[in-house]
């Protein structure tokens, strides 16, 4: 069954907790960009001296159509793009479905003219995210048809068991481990903050030991 995709306050409130954790990790402050499908009034907390105003972008509001025009005729003639909008593309409004949306997505893909590692990026980010709206049997066909071009990928892996509660710390360490950032670690695999720190310390500690 797929998600819907409506902001709520405890949403709000989660993003506030990875805000604040990247704060105290790199000591600057970034700003969190929150993709919605359904309409929102949310436009984010301001209780007392506490306010947290995030950007808030309603794909419904976003036309798909015209950005796959855009995209497919970028990727032909071999200029730059703008990845997000490949990877965001099933979430916007469209003509299409979300089903038919994710396949045109994953197909430009597979035709752009970059490396590999940009593309298995890409495509693995895509499918965490089409999995809001995607049909599984979609996701579980495209990720088959990739799998075996970009086996040995952590990002891969992280898409094929997201929401594995048994294997999302071990899943954590290993994105840690390439290099990943944290903020992204806590959402893709949905460790909680005690969870990251306790995942950080045990890895200091293994590498003072090494």
């Amino acid at each position: 069954m797929k998600r819907k995709l409506h902001l709520t306050p405890d949403d709000l409130w989660r993003f506030l907790d990875y805000n604040v954790s990247l704060y105290r990790i790199h000591k600057r402050v970034f700003d969190t960009v929150i993709f919605v499908k359904e309409p929102t009034d949310l436009i984010g907390i301001d209780e007392d001296r506490l306010i947290f105003k995030p950007i808030i972008v309603q794909c419904s509001k976003i036309d798909a159509d015209d950005i796959l025009a855009e995209l497919k005729r970028d990727i032909k003639d071999g200029k730059p793009i703008n990845e997000l909008k490949l990877i965001y593309l099933p979430l916007f409004r469209s003509t299409l479905n979300a089903n038919d949306l994710f396949l045109e997505s994953a197909g430009l893909i597979h035709d752009m003219k970059v490396n590999d590692s940009l593309k298995r990026k890409i495509i693995a980010l895509s499918i965490l995210i089409a999995g809001k709206v995607v049909d599984q049997d979609i996701l579980n066909k495209v990720y088959r048809e990739v799998k075996t071009m970009y086996s040995d990928n952590v990002i891969l892996r992280v898409a094929e068991n997201y929401g594995a509660e048994r294997e999302k710390e071990e899943i954590a360490r290993k994105m840690l481990a390439k290099g990943m950032d944290v903020l992204d670690v806590m959402y893709f695999t949905g460790v909680t903050t005690e969870q990251m720190r306790e995942i950080r310390e045990s890895m200091s500690k293994e590498a003072v030991l090494a």
